[in-house]
């Protein structure tokens, strides 16, 4: 599958900034970059820094990476010139003239694959490191990019390995080992559990991976925008004594204790007064059923609930749901159970947050520590390696053959692999580095 030419990509995004890197890797990268550099007699050692200029088209920083010491495996060269738009579009055109050709999305990190520098769970780490929201999203991304999730995986394909070693030699040389069925089993109810528990914490990679999101809900005037404005930090949202001020959804994203959270402020839920207000409601109603948390907001200074509060009740119904108690600065009136606060002041802000993050993650959701399942394909290929184990546990109790235990723990280990990119289709290969940038 690797293609034994050389590519070039910028490697840095388009705009204006202070530097802009544009990158090679292949077998001819050295041999393009001495053709586009302007009179150098310097011989270029690989991992130094040099100075020069192209084609009286920049003043320019260069590395020379030798293969395999780089980060595809390859010869690679990466040139440091200025970040314009047009600067970093004229070096690669140059490159391009000399020999090299462009990039596909993901080419540089897919050859590092294709090398064995990293494995296809680490080769995913990246976008997921690039697009990571929160530090633990970075924390979760750069763990599984250094192998701590293939190392784990490996781990549990090794011990069902050895486990189809034992029962392929019983079968083998049945007269000289026996085959030691407990052993078996127990192993593979361990492996089992094992799996099912790394299952289990895919749910945590995609909340830290793609956040969540939170609907503050309430009748008018009852502090939503002026919560918004709270948990941002900023002036976002228009406050105002009158009721109905906001009359449509406005959306933003903060990082909540390590998570992105997104988080929506609607219209006041009441009788409507005219056209725009119905149609603001109307809007609070939808992103209240899409929504999968809603922060119920209510007057804590009023001793009881009223008509808008019930409607609002009405509208949260079978929704997980956070009752806030606003106000509280004004004195704590109303006898309902929830988390007293004073958008205000700030007092109660801090508990808040603490229970829509316990709220999305759980008590202990991420305390248990080891590698947290980020990508959906992983979580597949675990899934089906837990059923064809699952298949092999059922045959021990129903007396069945040995040999169909193997070939179920086959079916497992190819499962297994596949996270790390054993026995991944080509198609399936592609289709991962296709959603990363042509630079990367």
């Amino acid at each position: 599958m690797l293609e034994n030419d050389t590519v070039a990509a910028i490697a840095t995004p388009i705009g204006v900034g202070g530097v802009g890197v544009v990158r090679m890797s292949g077998p001819n990268s050295l041999t393009i970059l001495q053709r586009i550099i302007e009179s150098t007699s310097q011989e270029i050692e690989p991992r130094y820094t040099y100075h020069g200029w192209i084609e009286d088209i920049d003043e320019i920083v260069f590395v020379y990476m030798k293969a395999p010491s780089s980060y595809t495996g390859e010869d690679v060269v990466e040139i440091s010139c200025h970040g314009g738009i047009g600067v970093t579009r004229k070096v690669l055109e140059v490159c391009i003239k000399n020999g090299a050709r462009l990039a596909k999305n993901g080419e540089f990190t897919k050859r590092a694959f294709l090398m064995g520098k990293i494995d296809l769970a680490q080769a995913e780490a990246v976008i997921n490191l690039i697009n990571a929201k929160t530090e633990k999203g970075i924390e979760v991304a750069a763990g599984q990019l250094a192998g701590n999730l293939s190392k784990n995986i490996n781990s549990l394909r090794g011990e069902l390995i050895q486990t189809m070693a034992q029962i392929e030699s019983s079968i083998d040389f049945p007269d000289e080992i026996e085959t030691d069925n407990e052993a078996i089993k127990k192993s593979i109810l361990k492996t089992i559990e094992k799996t099912d528990k790394l299952i289990s914490k895919a749910k945590y990679g995609k909340i830290i991976k793609e956040g969540i999101t939170a609907v503050i809900a309430g009748k008018p005037n009852v502090g939503k925008s002026s919560l918004l404005n709270a948990l941002l930090k900023e002036d976002r949202a228009i406050v105002s004594e009158e009721p109905g001020t906001t009359r449509d959804t406005i959306e933003e994203s903060i990082n909540l204790l390590g998570i992105p959270l997104k988080i929506i402020d609607t219209a006041g839920i009441r009788h409507p007064t005219n056209k725009v207000e119905e149609f603001g409601i109307e809007r609070t109603k939808k992103e209240i059923e899409s929504a999968e948390l809603v922060i119920l907001m209510f007057d804590g200074s009023n001793g009881i609930l009223e008509i808008e509060d019930n409607l609002l009740l009405e509208a949260v119904k079978g929704k997980r749901a956070i009752w806030v108690l606003n106000k509280v600065d004004l004195g704590s009136k109303l006898a309902v159970e929830g988390i007293k606060i004073s958008a205000l002041t700030g007092e109660g802000l801090e508990k808040l947050e603490k229970e829509i993050y316990q709220s999305a993650i759980g008590e202990n959701g991420l305390a248990e520590g080891g590698p947290i399942i980020m990508n959906e394909r992983h979580k597949e290929c675990l899934i089906r390696a837990k059923e064809s184990l699952q298949k092999a546990e059922e045959s021990f109790k129903i007396g069945g053959e040995i040999e169909l235990v193997s070939i179920d723990l086959k079916e497992a280990v190819e499962a297994l692999g596949e996270v790390s990119g054993v026995g991944v289709a080509e198609e399936i290969i592609n289709k991962i580095f296709e959603g990363f940038c042509v630079g990367k």
